[in-house]
């Protein structure tokens, strides 16, 4: 896991993302570590927010032919399996929503999980077609620092190659991120008409794991995301 995270923070820095500096990642005995620069986060402002959503869209800029990444990850603890695809809504069904769902045997009611099922069985791809995007892949408010200086770091990511509306709705799933930080991001790169409309979509992933991982407390946001998803795909 650990040296997942180390990659991941290596390919932020290298599409140009501010990410803690000095990183190293190893095995000491029977302990893994990870060590990186202190990042003494303050609140943010305006100017904090504009630079945040900078950085967002210089990350989606980094594009690859393929969505997934060369190996698979981690998405908090779980597994995130990231196998190649050409087909951005067959990676999405294949690669995050059955894995999830496959998980959630004992913890989904049975409606919800026929109702899961037929979006990924029927349903049809509502994206707008974008070459894959590097992203972020687990872009919660507790995962982006600010500074004093205006600077805006990213940590702790589950990078693939996706659909770079995938990290602006985990943004909207647990709010934190101002309009001035969507503001800023449009005008770096601007996003298809509609967004805000696909993100229950896109919240169908990180709501699955967040039941896999925390359990029934999450079942409420979950069926709300599946409603408004049955929507806009069936």
């Amino acid at each position: 896991m650990l040296r997942a995270e180390f990659e991941g923070l290596s390919a932020l820095k290298e599409a140009g993302v501010e990410v803690p500096g000095h990183v190293h990642y190893g095995v000491t005995e029977d302990w893994s570590w990870l060590l990186m620069e202190f990042i003494s986060n303050v609140s943010p402002d305006k100017k904090k927010e504009e630079e945040g959503g900078r950085q967002l869209a210089l990350l989606h800029r980094t594009t690859s032919d393929q969505f997934g990444w060369e190996t698979d990850n981690y998405i908090a603890s779980l597994k995130q399996s990231n196998t190649l695809s050409e087909n951005w809504w067959r990676f999405y069904c294949d690669e995050r929503l059955l894995v999830q769902l496959e998980m959630t045997i004992d913890k989904l009611p049975l409606l919800m999980r026929k109702q899961l099922e037929r979006i990924i069985l029927q349903g049809v791809n509502v994206f707008p077609d974008e070459k894959p995007a590097l992203c972020h892949g687990d872009l919660w408010s507790g995962n982006r620092l600010y500074t004093q200086e205006e600077k805006a770091y990213l940590i702790d990511p589950a990078i693939y190659f996706g659909h770079r509306e995938m990290d602006l709705g985990m943004t909207k799933l647990f709010g934190g991120f101002g309009d001035d930080y969507y503001r800023s991001y449009e005008m770096s790169y601007p996003l298809e008409q509609g967004w805000e409309k696909r993100v229950s979509i896109t919240t169908l992933y990180p709501l699955l794991v967040h039941v896999n991982l925390f359990g029934a407390s999450y079942l409420s946001l979950l069926q709300e995301a599946i409603q408004l998803t049955e929507i806009e795909v069936l």
